[in-house]
């Protein structure tokens, strides 16, 4: 049992590491476990299992929280530090020193390809690309040809189907379906 307790933290450690920016592999060294033993645990063990799980979760909601912020946008504070010297008058050398420190607050845009990113995938109902909405397009126009094809097999007509021309997927935009164009 103190195995699987050791495996359990060691499992915990990597994925902290690999959650804080580091590789599956570099986290692993870190550790001092190989990499192949990792992916057995995590595979192979429940428990181990359990964390890697709960650890991708954290990770996909670290990514979800930074595209929903790009895509409304945000401020951050940064900090800038420099020196200024007074120069003595009398021997032109610099004498002393003072600390200029200035916060400045900078506003990041919102980002329209993460507004686009974030609608299509959490409310794909109401919001779709052009791509997608091409797609379904070529659906509806395979139908047609294949109405139209058993129509002429039906009526013993030999000629070919009319050519309907291809639809080309567009650059994505994205557009609300509720919204008739």
């Amino acid at each position: 049992m103190s195995s699987l307790k050791t495996k359990k933290e060691r499992v915990n450690e990597v994925m902290q590491l690999i959650l804080e920016g580091m590789t599956y592999l570099d986290a692993c060294k870190h550790v001092n476990i190989q990499y192949s033993v990792f992916l057995y645990w995590v595979t192979n063990i429940k428990a181990c299992v359990a964390i890697k799980d709960e650890y991708e979760k954290q990770k996909l909601a670290i990514v979800e929280t930074a595209l929903f912020r790009s895509a409304v946008g945000f401020e951050y504070d940064e900090s800038h530090v420099s020196k200024r010297g007074k120069k003595n008058q009398r021997t032109g050398k610099f004498t002393e020193e003072e600390i200029i420190q200035k916060k400045i607050t900078k506003r990041v845009m919102p980002n329209v390809h993460a507004q686009m990113l974030y609608l299509t995938n959490k409310d794909p109902e109401n919001w779709v690309t052009e791509s997608e909405a091409g797609n379904d397009l070529a659906m509806q126009l395979e139908m047609i040809r294949q109405t139209i094809a058993e129509a002429n097999i039906d009526n013993d007509i030999m000629e070919d189907p009319p050519q309907i021309e291809e639809v080309k997927e567009a650059d994505i935009v994205v557009k609300n379906k509720s919204i008739d164009n």
